[in-house]
């Protein structure tokens, strides 16, 4: 697989919309004193 470095230019997010608890449970969002640390989405159940 190939290794690639992928990063946003801009942390806003325009005309998004909350999610509600348990809508996507195939995305995880990792907090440290409750700012983001890192996400992760599961691709497979493999």
């Amino acid at each position: 697989m190939e290794k690639f470095l992928l990063f946003a230019t801009s942390s806003k997010i325009f005309n998004g919309v909350d999610a509600l608890e348990g809508e996507f449970p195939w995305r995880v969002s990792f907090r440290v004193e409750m700012k983001a640390a890192c996400s992760v989405t599961q691709i497979s159940n493999l």
